[in-house]
């Protein structure tokens, strides 16, 4: 398995509003992400292809990490939540 950075083209949207999270990937096939909280448990996952929207309602205010894995490759970052 590679892994790599967010500043990769391969994702190329990532926007948060108060309550969700859109994510889209130009890789072919299935990906899966996961949403970390401070402690580093997963506390999202989820299984697409091309787009996904995550729900960020009832999480508290701060940062998060995420890793998204398509096709072998891990893309990683963060994403804050108001």
């Amino acid at each position: 398995t590679r892994k790599e950075s967010s500043a990769a083209s391969d994702v190329y949207k990532r926007q948060a509003s108060n309550s969700m999270l859109t994510i889209q990937t130009n890789l072919p096939g299935k990906a899966v992400f996961r949403l970390f909280d401070a402690k580093g448990r997963a506390i999202r996952l989820f299984t697409f292809e091309r787009q996904a929207t995550v729900s960020l309602q009832g999480l508290a205010a701060g940062t998060y990490a995420y890793a998204l894995e398509t096709d072998g490759v891990i893309k990683t970052g963060r994403v804050m939540v108001h």
